[in-house]
């Protein structure tokens, strides 16, 4: 699987924050899977070519973690979650639109 190591930690704790605020409280399972799936679909015309045949019903992250005594944030990406990710960052004007990131 593809950690955040690879990638800025306050970009991911973003990425997890955004995902997060949106599902978090939800009143059931369906309605925070839906809310997942619309963070996934408001990123697919930023996504890498390559990532066309992303599953929006795929997770993001294979292990997020959170320790809210140190505030540490750990968030290991699925192959679908690093798609989004980067289709993410570009939708936030933080990584280049071509290539690769």
């Amino acid at each position: 699987m593809l950690s955040t190591q690879t990638w800025s930690a306050p970009l991911v704790c973003r990425l997890v924050a955004d995902v997060l605020g949106r599902t978090m409280g939800m009143s059931d399972d369906a309605a925070s899977q839906r809310a997942l799936q619309d963070v996934v679909e408001e990123q697919r015309p930023w996504m890498p070519p390559a990532a066309g045949l992303v599953r929006s019903h795929a997770p993001i992250f294979s292990r997020l973690e959170l320790d809210s005594h140190t505030g540490h944030v750990l968030a290991e990406f699925t192959p679908e979650g690093l798609a989004c990710f980067r289709g993410w960052l570009r939708r936030q004007g933080l990584a280049p639109q071509g290539g690769t990131s």
